[in-house]
């Protein structure tokens, strides 16, 4: 399947990666906190960065579904994005489904279909751009998020319901800086992937330091503890 004309096989084995650790996540017995000197509780990084790969591999196909590092012109751009709505429609309602079912699980669908609506206005924007937009929802969002769940709606049981109804747990106010930027290594192309490599390790080496050490406690919205929505790990 990998070698596949069209197919792009390290986005297949990232796809893999995310489902595989959604699924470790949900099932299996893993340590609730991760620590780099106890290889023990290393079974914790699926917390929180298996979704958030998901989200941005989701970006990602959006982006190679518009033509990649060549968008699409504006009158096949339109057809596309007519197509990304109804699979935003059938993802959402699938999600729904899932979420009435007696599973122990929070359902991703509901707020994927709508981050693949959120995405649409997205779809034409330059690479720098979509970049610019990802970085400055991951240092803001968080702060707005926090500021919703302080809302005692939340506890109600109307709360309840629609928090489920729009995949709150996974708040599309900040994850569309995933999406984004996923779709932002799509129209990169291949070209800087090493240099956008070494962005991501900056980030991720930022995170762990900076917001996972350092401002840990300083604020909630700062936190880089997973499902948290803070700036630590959106970064």
């Amino acid at each position: 399947m990998a070698e596949r004309r069209g197919r792009e096989p390290g986005i297949d084995l990232a796809r893999g990666l995310a489902v595989f650790g959604m699924f470790a996540a949900h099932v299996l017995v893993t340590a609730p906190c991760f620590s780099w000197s106890d290889p023990g509780t290393w079974t914790a990084a699926v917390h929180g960065n298996s979704s958030i790969l998901f989200a941005t591999l989701a970006g990602v196909s959006l982006g190679l579904m518009t033509g990649g590092d060549r968008p699409h012109g504006r009158a096949r751009l339109a057809l596309d994005r007519r197509r990304i709505a109804a699979r935003a429609a059938a993802i959402f309602a699938l999600g729904v489904v899932l979420w009435m079912l007696p599973a122990p699980v929070y359902a991703i669908l509901p707020a994927y279909g709508i981050l693949f609506l959120l995405a649409l206005p997205l779809l034409g924007l330059r690479p720098a751009l979509l970049a610019g937009i990802a970085a400055a929802v991951a240092l803001v969002a968080p702060f707005l998020v926090e500021a919703i769940d302080a809302s005692r709606f939340w506890a109600s049981d109307e709360g309840r319901v629609v928090s489920g109804l729009i995949g709150w747990r996974y708040p599309f106010l900040a994850w569309i800086a995933f999406v984004a930027a996923g779709l932002a290594l799509a129209r990169f192309g291949t070209a800087p992937s090493v240099g956008l490599a070494g962005i991501g390790l900056v980030a991720a080496g930022v995170s762990l330091v900076g917001f996972g050490v350092v401002a840990r406690g300083a604020h909630p919205a700062l936190s880089a503890d997973p499902h948290t929505t803070g700036v630590g790990e959106m970064l």
